[in-house]
């Protein structure tokens, strides 16, 4: 973890979220992917990365609350978040 160390208010915390959600490691992944938000707490995109890693491990409910958020702060999302709450039903 020294990207996020080294850099923790860049987007190396997602970057390597995504990374360790690709190699399986699902609870270091969803710490990074929280640190992201805190970093990022204004980027719909963080949101919406968040979400898909919550729905892919069955986290449903707190997938589409990551989903409302990511429309509060951008609603030019629209279209990609409602496409993950339709999938989600």
């Amino acid at each position: 973890m020294t990207a996020v160390k080294l850099a923790p208010e860049s987007e190396a915390v997602l970057g390597l979220a995504i990374f360790y959600k690709l190699q399986g490691a699902n609870d270091q992944a969803k710490l990074l992917y929280e640190k992201s938000l805190l970093v990022h707490p204004d980027k719909a995109w963080a949101e919406i990365e968040f979400a898909k890693f919550l729905k892919g491990v069955g986290e449903i409910d707190s997938a589409k609350q990551h989903l409302k958020e990511a429309l509060r702060i951008d609603p030019d999302y629209t279209a990609e978040a409602e496409n993950l709450l339709r999938s989600m039903e």
